[in-house]
């Protein structure tokens, strides 16, 4: 397997950092509830970090486990692009959160539209590295069929791909043009619109007769 880059470390670091520094109050009054305990804070504070944390370390043992045949290089390549884009959407969002909880007075009024905004940006970078993706262990769309079907893999991937970028810019303009509740409503229609034709695309791949290439 490529070896796996240090820059996830050092989005994942950054964001360690920035909850360490706010835990020790250098970025000033945490803004906290009635009966939160320091204990509570302090999950706050590292829930994303930790999470982006394992999502890496789980990713990165799934990813050694080779199904027979399984190309490396930029297959491998495409699982550590992906699995950069959700490390950085995570650190983004948490950034957002900490700026909020620490009362940054500029970033409150868009903080939310900002995490929309991260989504979608996500979502596209996502999108364009679905295709380059090869039967796996790790990350994708993983049913009998595509992890033993070169092909259907390549193709539903391919459909997946299409589809992320699709919904991930629907979900940038939403983010930029849209007010209120359609910030989040029209996503979310993309996201089951999307789901739906994937579903049906998967369906109708997964009907034709054809020989697992390698």
């Amino acid at each position: 397997m490529a070896a796996r880059p240090v820059r996830h470390l050092v989005v994942i670091a950054y964001g360690l950092v920035l909850s360490t520094l706010g835990s020790l109050g250098l970025f000033g009054p945490y803004l906290t509830w009635e009966g939160q305990s320091r204990l509570d804070q302090l999950i706050v504070l590292f829930l994303l970090p930790i999470t982006a944390s394992v999502i890496y370390s789980l990713i990165g043992s799934l990813q050694r486990r080779k199904l027979p045949q399984q190309e490396n290089g930029s297959a491998d390549r495409a699982i550590q692009g992906i699995v950069f884009w959700v490390v950085l959407f995570l650190m983004g969002v948490h950034t957002l959160m900490l700026a909020v909880l620490f009362s940054v007075e500029w970033v409150q009024p868009w903080a939310k539209r900002g995490v929309v905004m991260l989504l979608g940006v996500t979502l596209v970078g996502i999108g364009n590295l679905l295709p380059r993706t090869r039967p796996n262990m790790a990350l994708g769309i993983r049913t009998a069929r595509t992890l033993s079907d070169r092909q259907l893999w390549m193709l539903t991937h391919r459909m997946s791909g299409y589809a992320t970028v699709a919904v991930g810019v629907v979900t940038l303009f939403a983010s930029v043009f849209l007010q209120g509740d359609q910030v989040a409503a029209v996503p979310a229609i993309a996201f089951a619109i999307a789901g739906i034709l994937l579903l049906a695309g998967y369906w109708k791949f997964s009907r034709v007769d054809a020989s697992p290439q390698h």
